[in-house]
């Protein structure tokens, strides 16, 4: 049965929603230490290791990344699933990340849904990851 265009932006924004999945590449990496999760006992529920396909920027003191569904590089990073009461942790993890409360182009970065790959198990799941926005 095909969906109407309406009934798949609903999927879509329920899925979005609902995502509890973050994917880190940088100064929130498990091996980082959380350096900001961290501060949150009992914040994650899920850890693996996980890769999802882009390109991955040394900007010096921290990393930054742009996905593309299409890229041949991949980006190797963590797989972290957060409570399900966890709004108020998104909005601190966006203010540490410097995304904009509109999510446009005026913040650091733009938290973005991607496909990200569990290598040990050839599962792929769709996670938030934090895209550099100053290209």
């Amino acid at each position: 049965v095909m969906q109407s265009a309406k009934e798949a932006r609903d999927v879509d924004d329920m899925r979005k929603y609902n995502c509890r999945f973050l994917f880190t590449y940088g100064t929130l990496r498990i091996s980082k230490g959380y350096k900001f999760l961290g501060e949150h006992n009992k914040c994650t529920l899920i850890e693996a290791k996980a890769t999802t396909r882009g390109t991955k920027i040394d900007l010096r003191s921290f990393p930054g990344a742009t996905f593309d569904s299409k890229s041949d590089s991949l980006i190797e990073g963590d797989l972290i699933m957060l409570p399900e009461d966890s709004a108020k942790l998104w909005d601190r993890l966006d203010a540490y990340e410097g995304v904009s409360l509109k999510n446009d182009t005026n913040g650091l970065y733009r938290r973005i849904l991607v496909d990200v790959m569990i290598p040990e198990s050839d599962f792929t799941i769709t996670a938030w990851a934090y895209q550099y926005n100053r290209m």
